[in-house]
């Protein structure tokens, strides 16, 4: 932080401190930082098989609701935090239990941080669709921060 004597405010001051040098000519203190930052997302649908139950109507709530199975099928374990995206919706239905939105697209966490070789994760999915259309989707798994 600059010392009060050459900052820019203009109390206790007699003379004009202004040059028109980078340091001089900011409107804020400089403050030089490093980030940390996690890696990107990457795609890892080709490492998981899908299965995915019937959707039942609950009159109470208008939802439709099932659940959506993501096994690993390679042979090593596989490393996130995951999210799973649910693709191709159609127009109208929404998925109500989503964590997010990624490119338009509402995907879903996965608690686990690691999926080993063969283990499967079952998440609940929950669908607005007030139209009444045939629900259809298919499933992106990425691993990684949207």
């Amino acid at each position: 932080d600059e010392p009060s004597s050459i900052d820019y405010n203009t109390e206790f001051r007699v003379q004009d401190l202004y040059t028109a040098t980078p340091y001089r000519a900011s409107d804020h203190d400089p403050v030089v930082i490093g980030l940390n930052l996690p890696a990107p997302y990457t795609d890892v649908s080709a490492s998981f098989g899908t299965t995915v139950t019937g959707l039942v109507f609950n009159r109470a709530t208008q939802l439709f609701t099932g659940s959506l199975t993501v096994k690993n099928t390679s042979a090593a374990a596989l490393t996130g935090p995951f999210m799973v995206e649910i693709v191709g919706l159609p127009a109208g239905v929404t998925l109500s239990n989503a964590s997010g939105m990624h490119n338009g697209v509402p995907y879903i966490n996965v608690s686990a941080n690691s999926i080993a070789a063969g283990q499967a994760v079952t998440l609940p999915v929950s669908f607005s669709n007030p139209s009444k259309v045939s629900i259809s989707y298919t499933v992106k798994v990425s691993a990684g921060y949207f």
